[in-house]
């Protein structure tokens, strides 16, 4: 209930405005090399952001006594790859949707309207290359469930650094905005 009282509460959301998102977005645009990137990848998914990868610990589905750790490929804003790889009218509709409420966005947190199109449109173009690079989702969702060794993920993606990444996400640390 209190959760939802408190997404309910309009007037105190638009007085806050994008304050609360700050320190958020300027950890972000801190994010300067791999290893930065690495750190804000784990921290932001500690705190149910999920961005390259999604994962979650879980019952095992083939042995339920079991727990396991899950990982997925993620990181679209738009519901799926097609979204931007299709040349249909209605996919470009969204990909434009994307962009103009990503604009919006950046504009209501304090970014002039030009800055606010340039990173809306860095979104779509950043997304539209992950598309390229991702399993289509017929081919992942065969793939969920089914056990993995680290030195085939390793394999798959080995200019990630793995290790780090797992390290980082079960080491506790104070969040960008204060928060518990």
């Amino acid at each position: 209930g209190t959760l939802f009282k408190s997404c309910m509460d309009v007037d105190a959301i638009e007085k806050l405005g994008g304050e609360p998102l700050q320190p958020w977005l300027k950890y972000i645009d801190a994010i300067h090399d791999k290893e930065s990137l690495v750190s804000a990848c784990a921290t932001l998914s500690k705190h149910d952001m999920d961005n390259f990868f999604s994962w979650w610990i879980s019952q095992n589905p083939h042995d339920a006594t079991r727990k396991v750790f899950f990982l997925a490929q993620t990181g679209y804003s738009l519901p799926e790859r097609t979204y931007y790889l299709e040349d249909s009218a209605e996919m470009k509709g969204h990909r434009d949707t994307l962009v103009r409420i990503a604009s919006k966005f950046y504009a209501m947190v304090g970014y002039s309207q030009e800055e606010a199109e340039r990173r809306a449109n860095a979104i779509l173009e950043f997304e539209t290359k992950l598309a390229h690079i991702t399993d289509d989702k017929e081919v992942s969702r065969k793939d969920h469930g089914k056990a993995v060794e680290w030195s085939k993920v390793e394999e798959l993606m080995p200019y990630w650094p793995w290790k780090s990444w797992i390290s980082q996400l079960a080491s506790c640390a104070a969040p960008p905005d204060g928060s518990a």
